[in-house]
């Protein structure tokens, strides 16, 4: 991919500057069905995404907090110059409680993204970390048996790559993550430069080799290139709507 927005939910755009890696079949010897998002995952073996706070903010309460089964809700993201602020409500005994906290974003060993919050404010009283403000024991916080979803280490929350966004799955090592107003930008893998397609355009999605079903078509050693109609804008895909995206433009064979 180069230079494409990327719809992972409707609401929640990501910028992808840049994607270099694989579409591998869930299922084989089943092939990649596009038609199915969960037949496929995306192995990124080079990337750079970036997202707004309000993106942001979408996705944690949509899809990542609900994941990771925790007793925070309604969480508000702001992105700062280095550091993330954000605000909610923590369930304590049945009862919200309001709470703001500022956090510096890093990755870990493993290649996810780790929040580690630097200062805490819960009901107006300052704890003494994450787990404290919670006033729950650390194994009954977020801890599901899948570790590929979100959860809590201690103070710092967790967020595996791949818990961010639904099917297809994104499977990635974070190398590098910054903040600043603008939105978050993360890097994952080595850099590298994605294959030109054989057609001129600054913004494509382009696919090589292997076995790709889409619409009723099953294309074998596949060669294909999706670019915008419009030159002047970025491709914006959606995983799950593409099909009406392939309906309201135009097929040429090359």
């Amino acid at each position: 991919m180069r230079d494409v927005v990327l719809y992972p939910y409707d609401d929640v755009p990501t910028a992808v500057p840049s994607l270099t890696g694989q579409v591998v079949a869930e299922h084989p010897p089943k092939p990649v069905v596009m038609d199915d998002p969960a037949s496929y995952r995306i192995k990124a073996e080079a990337s750079e995404m970036r997202l707004t706070a309000e993106g942001m903010t979408r996705l944690m309460n949509r899809h990542i907090l609900p994941g990771g089964r925790t007793p925070i809700r309604q969480m508000e993201v702001a992105f700062n110059e280095g550091t993330v602020s954000m605000s909610g409500t923590m369930v304590k005994l049945g009862t919200p409680v309001p709470f703001s906290a500022t956090a510096k974003l890093e990755p870990t060993t493993s290649g996810d993204l780790r929040v580690h919050v630097t200062s805490m404010r819960a009901a107006g009283v300052l704890p003494k970390g994450l787990t404290d403000a919670l006033g729950l024991q650390l194994d009954t916080l977020a801890q599901p048996a899948n570790r590929g979803v979100f959860h809590i280490e201690g103070d710092d929350m967790i967020v595996p790559v791949a818990s961010m966004f639904p099917p297809p799955r994104f499977v990635g090592r974070l190398a590098s993550v910054r903040v600043t107003p603008q939105g978050m930008v993360a890097v994952l893998g080595k850099p590298a430069t994605p294959a030109e397609p054989p057609v001129q355009s600054a913004s494509y999605i382009y696919f090589q080799g292997g076995t790709l079903s889409f619409a009723k078509l099953t294309m074998r050693d596949t060669d294909l290139v999706i670019v915008p109609e419009d030159a002047s804008k970025p491709l914006a895909f959606s995983p799950t709507r593409y099909y009406a995206q392939l309906q309201a433009g135009r097929t040429e064979a090359l």
